[in-house]
This record gives structure tokens, sequence and C-alpha cells, in this order.
């Protein structure tokens, strides 16, 4: 019996009152644009992974986040979970990006 060793990610699609996405611009790699998020740690539940990611590379507190589904992103062999999260109040008019 062969096992494999996957690893497990987390993104979120984040959206203001006026259903504008919130996408971040990476400094590393291809340097592209993309969801934030990113790999969910030893002990940690999916939620706190994207809680985490999202107030690292955003600065933003993330609350309401629904799952809505799963991908395998066959590139580095992971399963992602996808959230929608509204862009918190206070951050509808200055993100801190």
């Amino acid at each position: 019996m062969a096992f494999f060793t996957f690893g497990f990610g987390v993104h979120a699609i984040i959206t203001n009152s006026e259903v504008q996405l919130l996408l971040l611009k990476r400094t590393y790699g291809n340097k592209g644009w993309g969801l934030p998020g990113g790999g969910v740690d030893a002990g940690e539940t999916i939620h706190q992974a994207l809680f985490r990611e999202c107030h690292e590379e955003l600065g933003v507190e993330i609350q309401n986040a629904v799952l809505t589904g799963f991908y395998y992103h066959s590139s580095i062999n992971a399963q992602v979970a996808i959230f929608r999260c509204p862009l918190p109040k206070g951050y509808q008019d200055k993100p801190k990006l």
C-alpha cells in the first residue's frame, strides 16, 4: 500500500459592500495577483489558518467566513478550502494593504 503526502491550504474571497474583490499582489515567485491565503499549520483548524493568513498578509481581521468549497491544487499537491468573507466595515474605505 502506498501513502501519499499532500498539503492543505485556505484562500479567502473577500468582497466589500460594492462586491469588489480584494486581491493580493505577491512579492515572491511570479509576483502575480491572487486570493489571500496559505497553508494550514499542524494543529490549526482551517478557520484559524484563514484568520491568521488574512491578518499576516493584509492586516485585516476577517469575521463571518463561510466555507464555499474545496479544490485540488495539482501544482503543489494540496487540497485548498475556499471561504467567502465580507471586508470588515472599518476597512471599507481604506483597507490596510
